[in-house]
């Protein structure tokens, strides 16, 4: 539940420090019925001003502590579909999410 708050809200350091106490990088929620994971959660804060940096911080940390870049949540969407869908992240996220061997025919 800290991963994925913390992945939810953008916290890049929160996220570090959850993974250093023992966080599953690939922890689904599956309380919100969207088996989405801190990845999904991450690339899914399009709203929010500070999406594209927060993002771009967490991708790499999460990639680093083994996340399935090409986890698919109850929608069969990955991190990238809701990436590329989000307007305030910018080509830089969807590089990032390449560089971690996102695969682009999922």
């Amino acid at each position: 539940a800290c991963l994925l708050a913390a992945a939810r809200t953008g916290a890049a350091d929160a996220v570090r420090r959850c993974l250093r106490a023992g966080a599953d990088a690939a922890h689904r929620d599956v309380a919100a019925g969207s088996a989405r994971t801190p990845l999904h959660l991450a690339c899914a804060r399009g709203h929010r001003a500070d999406a594209d940096a927060a993002a771009a911080a967490i991708v790499p940390v999460l990639a680093a502590a083994g996340a399935d870049i090409d986890a698919e949540d109850a929608h069969g969407e990955t991190a990238l579909h809701l990436a590329v869908r989000t307007p305030a992240l910018k080509a830089s996220m969807h590089s990032c999410l390449l560089r971690a061997r996102a695969a682009l025919g999922v």
